[in-house]
Order: C-alpha cells, then sequence, then structure tokens
C-alpha cells in the first residue's frame, strides 16, 4: 500500500518540473515503487522475511562492536575499569 502511494506521488512530483531530466527519474521511481509494491503483495513469506535478516545482521554487527569497546574499556587505567567483568 505505501510503495503504491509512493509511486503516485513519484508520478506527480515528476509532472510538476519542467525539465525532463527529473520527470525520467521520478517516473522511474515510481515504477521501481509499483514492482515492489506487486512483489509484496504476490510473496509476502520473503517480503517479511528480508527486514527480519537486515535487523539481525545489524544486531550482530552492533553487539560486536559493543563488545570491542567493553573489552578496550578494560585495557584503560583503574580508574575507568569499574565496568569490566571479573
Amino acid at each position: 500500500m505505501a510503495a503504491n502511494i509512493d509511486a503516485a506521488l513519484e508520478v506527480a512530483r515528476a509532472f510538476s518540473t519542467r525539465t525532463a531530466g527529473p520527470v525520467l527519474g521520478h517516473l522511474l521511481l515510481a515504477l521501481i515503487d509499483i514492482t515492489a509494491g506487486i512483489v509484496a503483495l504476490v510473496w509476502p513469506g520473503p517480503t517479511a522475511l528480508v527486514p527480519v535478516i537486515v535487523v539481525a545482521v545489524w544486531a550482530l554487527i552492533s553487539g560486536f562492536f559493543e563488545l570491542a569497546a567493553m573489552l578496550d574499556t578494560c585495557r584503560r587505567p583503574a580508574g575507568a575499569r569499574a565496568t569490566c567483568p571479573s
């Protein structure tokens, strides 16, 4: 639904400009939005799986960096070591 609304807004934006360059770009974005909407309707399972995978990868990467930051904190002077694990 949101992809189709965005497509309609891109078409409106395309014809509100006076030059040909932005018109083609906005029409291409509208076509991509319509295609994304159709894909989401036809294959709802994979469409829902992609954000789950993105969030999982983000969580793993941010967790790795938080762990590295915690270990770096343990190498600091004695006053900063209060948060280090025993």
